[in-house]
């Protein structure tokens, strides 16, 4: 599976390698690389007795000074919130540290659905909170979103491609994003632009950090392969470039140190000013991010099937845990320091490398990082197959299912889950079947939802999807198709027997008693004429009969029969027309309808058009050569 993942990357790398071809404007970066750099190499595993007597000592053996760290109390963000706004969830795996841990419990959210909002193409990215509790996300239809925390779309802004990078926002309230366009995009709370950066290549799932003097950090895919620095005014300060392509995030260390990995199956540690500090090679591509212990440990999954705990001062390991086959999401940390990562099985690692508990999701986990509430509820996204479906799946501290969602039945979930102060979880969905959506999970007031508008024809039969979101389930459901007919089926199917247009109504009633109630516009017209010719198709046709079959082509030697089949549910067909050339040679008012065609030469077009009592048609034509 990730082999096949790889390819499709090297894939997109190769189409985007030329940056000159990209839109904008080239930046000039200081450029940093791996050239002019001392490089820790692939260092010696320990056993696990070393293992346990590192993490014994190891606060004895840093070099470096850690930080202060500001606690959770009294703060939405936990520490390394650096130049972030200070609301409950304002970047990508909530914090500059990518803990992907919540200040706020969601201990009484029993799963419900409070809404969803719809967007035409996928979201894959993760979802930042402002102050408000405005949600701000990307979808893959091109455009960057702001909502309200009612569900209710605030704005949208159109830009050059997907929108994969989960936005940060700044302690003034700019949101930062960038976009497979190479853009590194900087808008107002309103959705106004403020300013763009070029980054030089494609950005991915590369989610800007910020850090204490506004420095928005990101990373970027293909041809640039680069960790991009940028000044808060959108004025570029720095790239160092890697081996190959990045889809890890930055993330900060609690001395300021950018971490992130890289295909070319390097950690890396850059200094502020650049350069590089260190970096350690693991055994396959690093594609998801890291995150940081409040000692300052790097925690870093890689697809050779081990999560990494390295020391930050230097890059030595201090111990690395068999995670089956690897991540390439971010590992989350929970309030008693427990790291949360997988892929198949999703792990629950204790601080000193040991295996706490793991679970089967049913599928895969793939960019989707983990988020934790402050009571150490675990929420996920996963994806059922190849393409079977999408869940969320929230797990209790202990390792036990508490509640999952089928979100859709042919697509994946991607999307990283975010917590609101409120305790609501967000999450994107990526439906391949039609529109994906933003789904919010929490308690709400009951809403219904008739999934309106719907079309069909006379006589045939319309299905109808009912929702309930909100208040307290299990739901009974009625509807009122507006013509006379009603069902209690969540999702029925009705026939209308005439045309016309139609109101249908929805009700939902919760087990409180309270009820809500939907209204969908139905349209009912007849159905369109569907027609045919039976024959000749492709083959060999000598006097009128059917000879041997010829893959793309029809010859008819002699006299040949036209015959076609056309129907209606209502109302009746009139007649049939047949045309040689576009000109008119006979009509048939009766099924079957023939037409004997006796004199031809050479190349022609057989076309038959049916005609209905209203006056509607419909066409379809045949190539055919024909001698004699």
């Amino acid at each position: 599976m990730k082999d096949d993942r790889a390819a499709l990357c090297l894939f997109i790398m190769l189409i985007l390698a030329v940056p000159s071809l990209l839109p904008g404007v080239q930046a000039r970066y200081p450029q940093k690389s791996l050239a002019s750099e001392s490089l820790l190499e692939e260092l010696a595993y320990p056993s696990m007795a070393t293992v346990r007597q590192s993490v014994e000592k190891m606060n004895e053996q840093r070099s470096y000074n850690p930080v202060s760290v500001r606690t959770r109390e009294n703060s939405f963000a936990t520490s390394g919130t650096g130049g972030l706004l200070n609301s409950s969830w304002p970047m990508a795996s909530h914090d500059t540290r990518h803990t992907g841990l919540s200040p706020f419990s969601t201990a009484g959210s029993p799963g419900i659905t409070k809404w969803r909002l719809q967007t035409i193409n996928h979201i894959d990215g993760g979802i930042a909170i402002d102050k408000s509790g405005t949600l701000y996300f990307g979808s893959n239809d091109w455009y960057v979103n702001a909502a309200y925390p009612n569900g209710t779309m605030k704005w949208r802004y159109h830009v050059g491609n997907w929108v994969e990078s989960t936005p940060a926002i700044g302690s003034d309230g700019t949101v930062y994003v960038g976009c497979w366009d190479c853009y590194l995009y900087a808008f107002n709370s309103n959705g106004t632009l403020k300013w763009r950066h070029h980054c030089g290549s494609t950005i991915s799932y590369g989610s800007p950090a910020i850090a204490d003097d506004g420095t928005i950090y990101i990373t970027t895919m293909d041809s640039a392969n680069s960790l991009v620095a940028v000044n808060s005014n959108g004025i570029a300060k720095w790239r160092y470039q890697a081996g190959q392509w990045l889809t890890s995030a930055p993330v900060l260390g609690l001395d300021g140190t950018i971490f992130f990995g890289s295909s070319d199956t390097y950690i890396y540690a850059v200094n502020p000013n650049g350069t590089l500090r260190w970096r350690y090679k693991t055994g396959d591509y690093v594609m998801g991010s890291a995150s940081i212990a409040t000692d300052g440990t790097v925690y870093m999954p890689s697809w050779d099937g081990y999560l990494y705990a390295l020391n930050p001062a230097n890059g030595s390991l201090i111990w690395r845990v068999a995670i089956k086959f690897g991540s390439e999401s971010n590992p989350s940390i929970g309030p008693d320091g427990t790291i949360y990562v997988g892929e198949s099985y999703f792990y629950a690692i204790n601080p000193n490398g040991t295996v706490r508990w793991s679970f089967n999701v049913g599928g895969a986990i793939h960019w989707s990082s983990p988020a934790v509430s402050a009571d150490g509820i675990v929420y996920v996204g996963t994806w059922i197959g190849d393409d079977g479906g999408g869940k969320i799946i929230a797990l209790n501290p202990n390792g036990t299912k508490r509640w999952e969602q089928l979100l859709i039945f042919h697509g994946h979930i991607d999307s990283s889950p975010a917590i609101a102060a409120d305790g609501t979880v967000y999450i994107g969905s990526a439906n391949l079947d039609g529109p994906s959506h933003l789904y919010a999970f929490g308690r709400g007031p009951l809403n219904a939802d008739a999934n309106g508008p719907y079309t069909g024809y006379y006589n045939a039969s319309v299905q109808f999807t009912g929702d309930a979101f909100g208040g307290t389930p299990p739901y009974t459901y009625h509807w009122d198709f507006g013509d006379g007919g009603s069902s209690d089926q969540q999702n029925p199917s009705h026939t209308y027997t005439a045309i016309g247009n139609y109101t249908a109504t929805l009700t939902v009633t919760d087990s409180d008693g309270n009820h809500s109630s939907n209204t969908a516009s139905v349209q009912i017209s007849y159905a369109p004429i569907v027609i045919c010719i039976q024959s000749p198709s492709r083959g060999l046709y000598i006097m009128d009969k059917y000879i041997i079959r010829l893959p793309s082509r029809c010859i008819a030697i002699g006299p040949i029969t036209i015959k076609a089949d056309a129907s209606e549910i209502s109302p009746s067909i009139a007649r049939v027309e047949f045309y040689i050339d576009g000109k008119l040679r006979s009509t048939d008012t009766h099924a079957p309808y023939t037409w004997r065609w006796d004199h031809g030469l050479f190349a022609h077009t057989i076309t038959d058009t049916a005609y209905d009592t209203l006056g509607r048609n419909a066409s379809t034509s045949i190539q055919i050569t024909k001698f004699f």
